[in-house]
């Protein structure tokens, strides 16, 4: 029964997770205007800061803000805003040289974090290809 109640729990970062990698692909085939008026393409957006800011903040669900989703560059840019409770704390990290990021989810289960990621990457190609789901269990406290 444990199973089923945490295999559950984690289908909301699995769900939110593939959404961020969609919304990464997406924004990185967007054109984009550049101030000189300049057609962009292929940017991969900039990193978010993590909603909620600390994993205190889940207990027992975290609801963030409009405001939260919007005012970050990094969201912003993805289009990704959640209006319904969280258990997860959600971010995205670039890489040095902006050829990959990865898609983080994180949640406290009794004395572990759980985190879950996606990882993309840039390829040759001037395409974003993102990956499987990866899950590992982190000491906490």
């Amino acid at each position: 029964m444990r199973a089923f109640v945490e295999e559950s729990i984690d289908a909301e970062a699995v769900a939110t997770l593939r959404a961020i990698a969609q919304s990464a692909v997406a924004a990185f085939e967007r054109e984009n205007f550049a101030p000189a008026m300049t057609v962009t393409t292929h940017v991969l957006c900039e990193s978010t800061a993590p909603i909620p800011p600390s994993l205190d903040m889940l207990t027992p669900l975290y609801t963030s803000t409009a405001a939260e989703w919007t005012t970050d560059r990094g969201w912003s840019c993805l289009r990704m805003q959640l209006d319904t409770p969280q258990r997860f704390q959600y971010e995205v990290r670039l890489s040095p040289g902006a050829t990959a990021f990865d898609a983080i989810a994180r949640r406290v289960a009794g004395a572990d974090i759980v985190e879950m990621s996606i990882h993309g990457e840039r390829t040759s190609g001037d395409q974003l290809r993102a990956g499987g789901l990866q899950t590992r269990r982190i000491p906490h406290r």
